[in-house]
């Protein structure tokens, strides 16, 4: 039998549309004018929710639905795509099914949550969820990784990589982003 990984999946098609004993890709498009992934990997919730989160270089969060079990799809509506930090590239995303708040860095070096659905940790800082959270840390220089969560504790970390001086530096703070310590 033989087994092709070439497959490209049509614009909106879902995965059940793939030829059996083939591999599929499906290309997803952003929403907004232009933007990129220059330095976040993708996000997926292992929760059944089938979501997936990325940031981009417009400084923008975007979501997509039906990324491994339906038709994969960029979120366009509903408060999204979010954004985050005008102008600023985006890192990697974390999704934390505690606070159910997604944590993301900057090339500004300013750490964000984002207050999905359902959250009832933290402050949105105008509307209601989904929405960028009331408070913001600005780290100094740029962030080029995603921060870490530690959802037991309760806790998130990011690491600001420029500052000469200490060679980097390591921040935590609590879910709401309200608490810090280096």
């Amino acid at each position: 039998m033989l087994f092709r990984s070439d497959m490209t999946l049509a614009m909106n098609a879902a995965w059940s549309t793939c030829p059996a004993a083939n591999s599929c890709v499906a290309n997803l498009t952003f929403s907004g004018t232009n933007p990129q992934d220059i330095i976040s990997s993708p996000f997926y919730r292992y929760d059944g929710s089938d979501t997936l989160y990325v940031g981009d270089s417009t400084g923008h969060l975007q979501k997509f639905t039906g990324v491994f079990l339906g038709t994969p799809q960029v979120v366009a509506s509903g408060g999204w795509p979010i954004l985050v930090n005008n102008a600023a590239t985006l890192t990697s995303p974390v999704y934390d099914s505690v606070s159910k708040n997604i944590f993301v860095g900057d090339s500004l070096g300013q750490l964000s949550f984002v207050k999905e659905t359902g959250s009832t940790t933290g402050m949105c800082g105008s509307g209601s969820p989904p929405c960028l959270g009331s408070v913001v840390q600005a780290l100094g220089g740029a962030m080029v990784d995603g921060p870490l969560v530690d959802s037991s504790a309760g806790t998130v970390f990011a690491f600001e990589g420029t500052d000469t001086t200490n060679r980097g530096t390591a921040y935590q703070f609590n879910t709401q982003l309200a608490t810090a310590s280096k």
